[in-house]
C-alpha cells in the first residue's frame, strides 16, 4: 500500500493524502520591489502547491514594478506534477506582466524532474 494514498473499501473511494511536509517560503531579498528572491523549502506537491501559489502571487501581485522572481529552491525536497504546474504557472503569470522568473539552487532530485519535463528550456537557472 502505498502511504500516500489510502483506499476506503466500505466506500470504495480513494482519500486525498495528507500533507505530511509543510512547505515553507521566506523573501530574502526585495530590492525595492524590482528583483524579488522567495527562498522556498519542502515538497512541491499536491498538498502544498495551492498555499504556495496564492502566496507568491500575492507577492507578484502587490509588487508594481517586478521585474525578476528568483525562487531559491535549495531547501526544496520533492516536486511532482503538481509542482511543475506551479512553477510553469508561476512562469505564465510573470511573463504576462513583462517579468522574469529565475530558478536557483535547484537540487539534484528536482533537477531531474526539471530536465526531463523541459523547464530549463523555458526557464534560466542562475547563479
Amino acid at each position: 500500500i502505498f502511504p500516500q494514498l489510502l483506499f476506503c473499501a466500505k466506500n470504495r473511494s480513494f482519500t486525498p493524502p495528507k500533507c505530511i511536509y509543510p512547505i515553507g517560503m521566506k523573501t530574502i531579498d526585495r530590492r525595492r520591489d524590482e528583483n524579488i528572491v522567495l527562498k522556498i523549502t519542502g515538497d512541491i506537491d499536491e498538498c502544498s502547491a495551492k498555499g504556495l501559489r496564492a502566496d507568491v502571487d500575492a507577492i507578484i501581485e502587490s509588487s508594481a514594478r517586478i521585474r525578476t522572481l528568483t525562487l531559491d529552491m535549495q531547501g526544496v525536497t520533492f516536486v511532482d506534477s503538481t509542482g511543475l504546474g506551479f512553477v510553469f504557472g508561476r512562469y505564465k503569470k510573470l511573463k504576462a506582466i513583462g517579468a522574469e522568473l529565475l530558478l536557483k539552487n535547484v537540487p539534484k532530485q528536482v533537477d531531474k524532474v526539471f530536465q526531463t519535463s523541459g523547464v530549463y528550456r523555458i526557464i534560466p537557472v542562475v547563479e
